[in-house]
């Protein structure tokens, strides 16, 4: 385990290197000189779980902060590097970045030169009990250069005892230890804050506030994902952004309708037509993201002797892709959309009081309203659910799925003004739910693309032929897996209205008995 130091006054390094050379023997060893790249995902999740990706040299390392230590490596392609986790070459590396990455792409967070002079620390044996690297960093930003000085001490194998012994004597010079080694100042250097972004709600809301206050503080949280995600949609980095982005124009959409009474009813009527919009707007993008991330699943569905025959369906869905793609980018490029996201902005940012005539819950406590809307919501989904028999057509189970995500929504929105872990008890067996419902829809709406498209290949070419029959087994495949979902769905939402459930709802939203205990 190495530790990393910092001196005080970055320009004393000299005087540094005479002061350890009053207490201990050194042993000066040949200087090093590279260029290091850090990199994450977007959102982090190298960070959220510890480590970080260091390429360096033609080599990609994956580290834990927590003990400076190697994970694993893999040679870094020069020519074409890798963003995703499939594109790396097969080794332990890959295996790791594919459980911590998913359909995510790595960026580069940091960049740097590093310039090392190295000294063996001996002790009265002249043995060399660690490595001392007294490494001065160039970090590149957007402006001028970032300069730092780092002592890192390695230790040897059996002499841990003295690494500790010599860091206790830095500290007595003005060396401050790096809890989480170099990587913590290089990112502050580098004008980066990890985990700064997340597209899990984390909104802060208190029982002082408002119906009124609340909704502009949810709203404007959610504003801010949507600006943060545009430019990785426009640059098409990876489906995530398009992903968050559309979430976060949902849940403004959902809040405007069911957070009620809160704003003039013709503000709620043109923001949530705007939103409504941009919904419709990155539909099929979506949808066909959805389906080619599936493609090795698909074909893996499939008999071997079928398996080519998809090629030329997903060769079509890619060239879809690109067109609704550019669409996409034009449309956040245009003006409007910047001119609805400057006048929402501009609204959620004036704080003038609405007349109660025409927001009568404007100055309600915020728990207050958010005990009614959520309790409302449930009972409407227990009366929904309830009602769906085997015989029920699947557009019942579509809206269910809409009722539930809406409700979802406003557990998150609300969050902290209740119990975490009860909040968090609700939130698992809706997600359930939520899951059986989703899955459904999905492969409802693949098993749809699949249907339309089989119109599009002509049969008489022996190559569509083949392509007509790989999308008919498709098909058939998925619509038994979608029946499998629509059995599952009784047993699945009879957890979900248990009794124990709602109780807890009870207990949190306030009300003394629901309709169908």
């Amino acid at each position: 385990m190495s530790m990393d130091f910092l001196p005080t006054d970055p320009s004393q390094s000299q005087r540094l290197l005479r002061e350890i050379q009053k207490n201990y023997a050194i042993q000066k060893q040949t200087p090093t000189s590279c260029r290091q790249t850090f990199f994450d995902t977007f959102d982090w999740r190298l960070f959220r779980k510890g480590l970080t990706l260091i390429v360096d040299e033609g080599q990609a390392t994956l580290i834990s902060l927590k003990s400076n230590t190697p994970m694993a490596t893999a040679p870094w392609p020069q020519k074409k590097p890798p963003r995703f986790w499939w594109e790396w070459p097969e080794g332990n590396l890959k295996t790791r970045l594919r459980s911590l990455l998913e359909v995510r792409a790595l960026l580069p967070v940091a960049k740097l030169q590093v310039k090392g002079d190295s000294y063996g620390i001996l002790n009265k044996d002249e043995k060399t009990v660690l490595q001392a690297r007294l490494q001065k960093l160039v970090i590149n930003t957007e402006k001028t250069p970032v300069r730092l000085l780092c002592l890192r001490l390695e230790p040897v194998r059996g002499y841990d005892m003295e690494l500790q012994q010599f860091g206790k004597f830095l500290t007595t010079l003005g060396m401050q230890p790096v809890a989480t080694g170099s990587f913590e100042m290089i990112m502050k250097a580098a004008g980066k804050q990890p985990g700064d972004y997340s597209s899990k709600l984390d909104i802060k809301l208190t029982h002082e506030m408002t119906a009124s206050e609340a909704a502009r503080t949810i709203l404007s949280h959610l504003l801010n994902t949507m600006r943060r995600n545009e430019a990785g949609v426009k640059d098409d980095i990876d489906t995530e952004f398009l992903h968050d982005f559309r979430v976060a124009v949902r849940r403004s959409r959902s809040a405007l309708t069911q957070i009620k009474g809160v704003f003039r009813p013709n503000i709620v009527e043109r923001f949530t037509a705007d939103f409504a919009n941009i919904g419709k707007l990155t539909n099929q993008l979506r949808d066909l993201d959805v389906f080619l991330l599936k493609e090795t699943e698909y074909k893996m569905l499939l008999p071997e002797v079928l398996r080519q025959g998809l090629d030329g369906l997903f060769r079509k869905l890619v060239r879809a892709r690109k067109r609704e793609q550019k669409k996409v980018a034009e449309a956040l490029e245009g003006q409007a959309y910047k001119q609805l996201v400057t006048a929402w902005s501009t609204f959620l940012e004036d704080t003038e009081a609405t007349p109660l005539d025409e927001a009568p819950n404007a100055l309600k406590p915020v728990t207050e309203t958010a005990c009614k809307f959520i309790i409302k919501k449930y009972r409407k989904i227990l009366t929904l659910g309830k009602a769906i028999t085997p015989a029920s057509p699947d557009e019942e189970l579509h809206r269910l799925r809409i009722e539930c995500k809406k409700l979802r929504y406003l557990l998150e929105f609300y969050a902290s003004l209740f119990q975490e872990n009860e909040i968090n008890t609700l939130m698992k067996q809706l997600k359930k739910l939520q899951d059986n419902l989703g899955v459904f829809n999905d492969l409802f709406v693949q098993t749809e693309m699949l249907f339309h498209s089989l119109g599009t290949f002509d049969s008489r070419k022996p190559e569509s032929a083949l392509t007509q029959s790989a999308i008919g087994a498709l098909i058939a495949d998925l619509y038994r897996k979608q029946t499998q979902e629509r059995r599952a769905f009784a047993q699945t939402f009879a957890a979900f209205s248990a009794a124990r459930n709602q109780k807890l709802f009870r207990k949190l939203f306030g009300r003394k008995k629901l309709n169908h205990e």
